[in-house]
Formats: C-alpha cells, sequence, structure tokens
C-alpha cells in the first residue's frame, strides 16, 4: 500500500509486535500469576467511554445502559457453566475509578493484561488487539457481540472472530449455546 504513495525510497522490514517484545521481557522476569484460581479473563476495550469517541467526536458503539447488562449477564451464564470466575482486563485508557463497577463488582484489573492472559484458561474478546498474547500462550479465545453494538463494531467483531474461524457469541440472544467448552484452535 505504501509504495502508492509518493514517499521515496523506503524499505520494508518484517519486524514482530509490541506485545511480544513483553513476553520476551517477561520471560527475563519470571512473573508469578495474579489469581490463584482456575479463571477468565475478559479484554476490556471500554466500549462506551472509549477516548478514541472524544477524538473523532462520534457516538460509543453501544451505550452503557445496553452495554454493561448484556456482558454482565453472558458472564454470569459462563461462570455458572464453567465454575470459573471472570476477571476483568481494563483497558488502559479506562477509569473505573471514580465510579461504580459496571462489571457487577467483578474484580478488575488495570495495566496487567499480558499476565492475566498468560494464566487465564479462557479469554473472552471482542476486536482487542490484545487477542495477540492469547495467540502467543495459546489461550481459547471466545468473541462475543450484542445485537445492540453498532454495525461497524459489529463487524469488527466478526472480521476478528473469522480470523480464528470462529463465529461471534451473540450474547443479547436469550438462548445462549455452550460453545465455550470445547477447546478453541
Amino acid at each position: 500500500k505504501l509504495k502508492k504513495y509518493s514517499l521515496g525510497k523506503f524499505e520494508i522490514i518484517d519486524a514482530h509486535t509490541f506485545d511480544y517484545d513483553l513476553i520476551l521481557k517477561s520471560n527475563q522476569n519470571n512473573q508469578d500469576t495474579i489469581i490463584k484460581n482456575n479463571y477468565a479473563v475478559f479484554l476490556d476495550e471500554y466500549v462506551p467511554y472509549h477516548v478514541d469517541l472524544v477524538y473523532k467526536g462520534v457516538e460509543p458503539d453501544c451505550s452503557p445502559e445496553k452495554y454493561y447488562p448484556d456482558l454482565n449477564s453472558f458472564f454470569n451464564y459462563f461462570e455458572e457453566k464453567t465454575q470459573m470466575k471472570i476477571i476483568i482486563a481494563a483497558h488502559p485508557s479506562s477509569d473505573y475509578k471514580t465510579g461504580e463497577n459496571p462489571f457487577n463488582n467483578r474484580r478488575i484489573v488495570k495495566n496487567e493484561t499480558k499476565r492475566l492472559i498468560q494464566y487465564a484458561t479462557h479469554v473472552v474478546a471482542h476486536a482487542s488487539t490484545a487477542t495477540s498474547l492469547a495467540v502467543i500462550y495459546k489461550k481459547p479465545i471466545h468473541f462475543v457481540l450484542s445485537s445492540k453494538y453498532s454495525k461497524s463494531y459489529k463487524n469488527l467483531i466478526k472480521f476478528h472472530a473469522s480470523q480464528f474461524n470462529q463465529i461471534p457469541i451473540d450474547i443479547s440472544q436469550k438462548q445462549l449455546s455452550d460453545s465455550f467448552s470445547k477447546l478453541v484452535d
């Protein structure tokens, strides 16, 4: 794509992602788990309040009044079926300290996403770039969306899921399948 722009002479260099740098660094530090029991981690994207919304001047992909109830209902179902707690890996720009916990008082951990994924049993995500860490650590990823999300956000989640040959779980449905009990490659 760069070739169509007159940028002069350039060379493409194959390089790994920042997430891989985190892995290499943590291998030197030998970090322990934060949570002692089996758990699933949700990769929070701070959907109703994401900082990009301010810069772009656009409406959120879902209002908090619609977003959190659907998500919490799914989390309840997941926890009941798997007997695992869901831990929230807070988005780096999130600010959950100033308000109530919108995840029905589930544990929220900020700035420890890599370590939470490393020791998790399952990963629940929308379209987070942190799914690359789940791939590196070979964790099953379960993509979730809701009919209440914007069309563009649903399409983004579907695209991310398709890269893993998955169909996202629609958490706005009354009947949910138990698709998270099987391993996902």
